[in-house]
């Protein structure tokens, strides 16, 4: 018989995607969600897989970039805050470890546990770089013009201060 190998349905026991991931990091996401049962080390390796999709598609990381390198110079440029890069580290560790048969985890149990989080944090990821940036956006579109055109005035004065030694 056949097998149905890509369900629709996210095992209870994870949390559901973020509606915000783009389509390439969902169906990476929902990959990993189904082999989770079966195999937590390969579900690590393919939420990672997930990570890079997202930096890529939020201009982060550059195709041939090292995700570590691009990480790194997300958090010092203040693109990214340092406790998301925190979130992201863990999911590239992690998934490099799960990827290559390092030390993911001792037992099955803290495997498990591993893969689980690492379904949350890329969740958190993408609540920051993509749904919350876009909800600023829709938020600042609902007050006036010339508000908005005070706010800019605003941040340009403060950016321009930044840059002075």
């Amino acid at each position: 018989g056949f097998y149905r190998l890509y369900p629709e349905n996210i095992p209870g026991s994870l949390p559901s995607p973020n509606a915000d991931l783009p389509d390439e990091c969902l169906s990476v996401y929902k990959e990993a969600a189904f082999v989770f049962v079966y195999s937590p080390r390969a579900a690590a390796a393919l939420l990672r897989l997930c990570l890079q999709l997202l930096l890529e598609h939020c201009g982060c990381k550059s195709p041939k970039e090292n995700i570590n390198d691009a990480i790194g110079r997300a958090v010092a440029s203040r693109v990214i805050p340092e406790h998301i890069g925190a979130f992201m580290d863990y999911v590239r560790v992690k998934g490099n470890d799960a990827a290559h048969g390092n030390d993911f985890a001792i037992n099955p149990d803290e495997q498990r546990e591993n893969a689980e989080y690492m379904f949350i944090l890329i969740n958190e990821v993408a609540r920051a770089l993509i749904t919350l940036p876009r909800e600023g956006n829709e938020s600042i579109a609902k007050l006036p013009e010339s508000i908005r055109q005070h706010i800019a005035v605003r941040n340009a004065k403060a950016a321009q201060k930044k840059q002075e030694p």
